[in-house]
């Protein structure tokens, strides 16, 4: 399990309105948790708690049970009120009210209009494809200095400028020195780890920092993730910072993300969503629309695409290198990057879409990436800091695009197979292991006819026994592709290439069709083959997503008509005038025995 970042809720106040209130009630599902619940209602967990007290363990809830949830805070706007000074009183952000609210023009509000109060820092639900839980949105701190001081003379990164460091109490000599040597162990910068927990304590960088769920610690290590750790939050909060070091760095060094961890967005998405996704266009696992994780974090959806990216949400983290998000929209400012007429009011503690195309047009000035993401590199152009390192440490980030995780898995004929999957028939279960998607389980093989699939009408396949030519399927019931179980219940991606398209209901339920950058030679021509995958839970990557090898997109389910958890994936190729081709695995991968 990953690890919560959720921070202390503050209940929001109005001290400037009216406030409208009537509290909902909610029957529980089926898996649902309380968190999920306050979630999906815009609360925080807190208050629900507090509205339930016939409820002893709040992680312990039934499904018919009926649960109290206090509708969120609404504000009525007076004149002269604008949106920011609505945020500061309500306790919150106007990036959060613009979302809660839908608020087309954030400069445009009247009189007399009502608006939703966003509860501070809601959680997500444990349901979270990634196990997040976590809201992104970050603690309430006093915004940081804009005059925070740049590097010193040595060329190393001037740690003083990150939010809450200078003068702590808690971030001693040997404190830091102890950071840097596990950045040089995990392959990692100090100053990442440092802004990482920076965010995660608010500032305080306190190992008894501990949140109204029970998070705690440095980087806000939630129980489940405690237990797996072999200690409990318990002791972590009984622990002194340097103690707890130990065991943010035995976090860190799971082999999921080893190679990973040398960015600030890789390592910022390994403590958010629990996996970590270096490169800043990648959804982050299970926060899309529709899921709890997003419905918590939806404000951090900036260009509002249904997906919350690893650079959306990193880029709150990043801000806190350089003295926190005050201190970058004031350099902005200072740097002419915003147009006159969003000069006003422009510094105020939020990254939203004005900030964001503020970042964009610097980026662009730069010669950076113009993707509207506040990221290390970012920051170090607009604060001077262009070539300022550690020692011991990986240079800073280039303004390329992230590095792709290493190790790269093999694509294309380096796709190996363990053993040929069968065809036509399933004479028995296979198990076959693979470098690039890992174990799995074949439960029915290439074009296997019977079974428990639908009828189908023919369909054109090429089998490995005769790879040249199309042979016709004929009309019946029978499998178009494979079905697999895979040994640790997801869908590692086959191919390097791009997906095309999310869909779901019908027989197939949740799938997902990437176009792959594996090719296929059919009549003197290669064709781009297609790559289906059904039944899922859900999938963790978006539409024009990039995706690799081995990558995990989603989670095997049973969604649609199916007979229990699989993956039914199929591969095609399409021809000129539309029709598809099936293709047997086994003619797409090499060094199978």
């Amino acid at each position: 399990m990953p690890i919560n970042t959720v921070n202390p809720p503050t209940e929001p106040t109005n001290n400037a309105s009216n406030t409208a209130r009537t509290d909902k009630s909610h029957t529980v599902e089926y898996g649902d948790t309380l968190s999920d619940i306050a979630a999906r209602h815009g609360a925080s967990l807190q208050s629900v708690i507090k509205a339930n007290p016939q409820i002893a363990n709040p992680d312990l809830i039934y499904p018919g049970d009926r649960i109290t949830v206090p509708a969120p805070n609404t504000v009525t706007v007076q004149s002269g009120d604008t949106l920011s000074a609505i945020a500061e009183r309500s306790q919150t952000s106007v990036a959060d009210l613009v979302a809660a609210n839908d608020i087309k023009n954030p400069d445009l509000i009247y009189p007399g209009d009502v608006f939703v109060v966003p509860s501070a820092n809601t959680p997500a639900g444990s349901g979270n494809a990634g196990g997040a839980g976590s809201v992104a949105t970050g603690p309430a701190t006093p915004a940081g200095d804009p005059s925070a001081p740049g590097a010193n003379g040595s060329g190393r990164f001037d740690y003083s400028q990150i939010q809450g460091l200078a003068n702590n109490p808690n971030v001693t000599p040997e404190f830091i020195g102890e950071v840097e040597a596990m950045a040089s162990r995990l392959d990692a910068k100090p100053e990442h780890l440092l802004a990482v927990m920076s965010f995660e304590t608010g500032g305080s960088f306190s190992a008894s920092e501990t949140n109204s769920i029970g998070a705690t610690g440095l980087i806000q290590f939630i129980p489940d993730t405690a237990r797996g750790l072999g200690t409990s939050t318990a002791e972590l909060a009984r622990m002194s910072e340097m103690e707890q070091l130990a065991f943010v760095e035995k976090y860190f060094s799971q082999p999921q993300y080893q190679g990973r961890l040398g960015t600030l967005e890789g390592m910022y998405s390994a403590v958010l969503s629990g996996t970590a996704t270096p490169d800043p266009d990648s959804t982050l696992r299970g926060f899309v629309a529709g899921t709890a994780a997003y419905r918590a974090n939806r404000p951090l959806d900036y260009n509002n695409d249904g997906r919350v990216t690893s650079g959306e949400a990193t880029s709150q983290v990043a801000a806190r290198m350089f003295g926190g998000v005050s201190a970058v929209q004031q350099r902005l400012l200072d740097s002419g990057a915003v147009p006159a007429d969003q000069r006003s009011g422009f510094v105020d503690g939020s990254l939203g879409p004005i900030t964001a195309n503020a970042i964009s047009r610097f980026q662009r000035n730069q010669g950076l990436s113009p993707n509207g993401y506040f990221n290390d590199a970012t920051g170090r152009a607009l604060f001077d800091q262009t070539g300022v390192g550690n020692e011991g440490t990986a240079p800073p980030a280039a303004p390329a695009p992230a590095p792709a995780p290493a190790p790269a898995p093999e694509t294309g004929a380096g796709l190996q197979l363990s053993q040929s999957i069968h065809e036509r028939t399933t004479p028995a279960r296979q198990r076959i292991t693979s470098p690039v998607i890992g174990e799995f389980t074949l439960t029915e093989g290439f074009m296997a006819r019977g079974g428990p699939h639908s009828s189908k009408s023919a369909a054109l396949a090429v089998f490995s026994d005769n790879p040249a030519q199309a042979e016709t399927v004929p009309a019946g019931t029978y499998n178009l592709g494979i079905d697999y179980v895979t040994a640790n219940g997801r869908i590692d991606s086959w191919f390097d290439g791009k997906v095309a398209e999310i869909k779901s209901g019908g027989g197939y339920g949740n799938r997902l069709i990437a176009v792959s950058d594996q090719t296929f030679s059919y009549g003197g021509r290669e064709y781009p083959v297609y790559a289906h995958y059904a039944h899922a839970d859900g999938f963790t990557v978006g539409v024009g997503d990039t995706i690799r090898a081995g990558q995990d997109i989603g989670d095997q389910g049973s969604t649609g008509h199916s007979t229990g958890d699989h993956v039914d994936f199929l591969t095609w190729i399409k021809l000129d005038d539309g029709t598809r081709v099936f293709i047997s695995p086994n003619l797409l991968a090499s060094g199978a025995q």
